[in-house]
């Protein structure tokens, strides 16, 4: 009974350690959102300039997550862990001492590599929870992920008002190596796959096929998207691609068995999670610019009140997410999904009727994204159930990057409407804009619950397959 009570404590502490660390990097994040005027104003650099402190981090994270998810695998989740925790906090502390804005960009790189941490937190979970509590323990870390990016947004304009922008990454440095020395003391080491290798020619190819597609969806407006140098990027990110198919096909040990698509559990777990994080993105930019245009196209709020306009929301989110998380343990992926994608869409098509108000925007934020979580947190259930134990974290990791080009391709949509449906001679968006941005997500909705009527639907328990039936 004290091994069965000690078991379950230390396997506590270690849910709250990996969890930790995915607020830490989501809370970071968003915190120096308000510091973006102040840094370009300090180093002296132009709008362009700055922007690629937020969009690098989100590439470097997209095309490392499944290298790292595949090292996880071979060489144990533990250890990738804590060196991705350990290169974020190198760039955490290059960004306090930074005096350029290219110093300041390549620490941003290195902070958008050790992102990993969250594709390898969700692979670890499977390891030191029973699979009746491994639901509910993604569901957790997925949920908290939502919380903190709100609370970053919220304290960081306080923080950076007060202290400075270095100070967000001098506490991001503090926090790191607290959380180094837990995972050190804490987290039991993973197991590993004998004998395993890693194909770097298919590595290098992903990442160019993940890379130069989000390096054109974030900078084709401004280089203009049927450009040279934009189409230029789109040719050779599908050329990368197609390197990556046929390097995959041809190796006997690939980055990612390419036997993972023809699973059905996987590939539609792949699948939705672009379509939410799309239809995540494209609604907050529509809360966010509703929320703070001015009256009467908006409510003018300023960032400290967005924020807090958005905490009920994000409350609901962490709900939500726990709730999806207990409810996939207990009867399965394919009901909860279904059902979560459907008070999404109801919470959308509220929007298109009911946004007089701030309390109206946050009651159909709250019903909105509340239930887009569970199909945010159950994908992450189907993988690690759908798949052997010693692709798990490669697997999480793709799904990763398949959730960071939704979150690319949805403020490029988002900005695509505002721009073309605006307010008189005004650059400001019109209500047409914003009633086509919910009316996508609405689209979105529907075919989430047209695609998880084909999700193979099981109880956890279950044994998990064998490799041998991915080949």
């Amino acid at each position: 009974m004290k091994s069965l009570e000690s078991s379950r404590k230390r396997s506590g502490i270690q849910l709250a350690v990996m969890t930790a660390s995915v607020l830490l990097v989501t809370y970071v994040e968003t915190m120096i959102i308000p510091a973006i005027p102040l840094i370009q104003h300090d180093l002296d650099t132009s709008t362009a300039n700055v922007s690629w402190i937020l969009t690098v981090v989100l590439l470097m994270g997209a095309i490392f997550s499944p290298l790292f998810g595949k090292l996880g695998d071979i060489y144990g989740k533990k250890l990738i862990f804590m060196a991705s925790l350990l290169i974020y906090t190198l760039g955490a502390l290059t960004a306090v001492f930074a005096n350029s804005i290219y110093v300041l960009v390549g620490a941003r790189a290195l902070q958008g590599v050790g992102f990993a941490v969250l594709p390898l937190s969700l692979a670890m979970i499977p390891e030191i929870l029973p699979s009746d509590k491994m639901g509910l323990g993604q569901g957790i870390v997925a949920g908290s992920a939502a919380l903190s990016a709100i609370l970053g947004l919220i304290i960081g304009a306080w923080v950076v008002q007060s202290y400075g922008w270095r100070s967000a990454f001098l506490s991001a440095v503090i926090l790191s190596l607290l959380l180094i020395i837990l995972s050190l003391a804490f987290l039991q080491p993973s197991k590993v796959l004998p004998g395993g290798k890693v194909d770097y020619p298919s590595a290098l190819a992903l990442m160019g096929g993940v890379g130069f597609p989000l390096l054109y969806l974030s900078e084709g407006a401004q280089i203009g998207w049927e450009s040279f140098e934009a189409l230029l990027l789109l040719i050779v990110g599908v050329i990368a691609i197609i390197s990556f198919l046929y390097q995959s096909l041809k190796s006997s040990n690939p980055l990612i068995p390419l036997g993972l698509l023809r699973e059905r559990n996987v590939l539609i777990a792949n699948v939705i999670a672009f379509l939410a994080a799309m239809a995540n993105f494209v609604a907050f930019f529509a809360f966010i610019y509703l929320a703070e245009l001015p009256k009467p196209y908006g409510f003018s709020l300023n960032v400290l009140e967005t924020g807090r306009f958005l905490l009920p929301a994000v409350i609901a989110m962490l709900i939500g997410g726990i709730l999806a998380g207990i409810g996939t343990s207990k009867i399965g992926p394919k009901p909860i999904i279904f059902a979560g994608s459907v008070l999404m869409m109801l919470g959308f098509v509220l929007f298109l009727v009911n946004r007089a108000t701030v309390f109206d925007l946050q009651l159909d934020a709250v019903i909105s994204l509340g239930g887009m979580m569970p199909s945010l947190v159950s994908v992450v259930n189907m993988i690690s159930v759908s798949l052997p134990k010693e692709f798990i974290a490669v697997g999480q990791s793709v799904n990763t990057t398949l959730k960071s080009v939704g979150n690319s391709v949805g403020p490029v949509v988002s900005a695509m409407f505002m721009t073309q449906y605006t307010v008189g001679n005004t650059e400001l968006p019109s209500s047409v804009a914003f009633n086509s941005m919910f009316l996508l997500s609405i689209i979105t909705s529907i075919l989430i619950i047209v695609i998880s009527l084909f999700i193979s639907n099981y109880r956890l328990g279950q044994p998990q397959r064998e490799s041998k039936d991915l080949q």
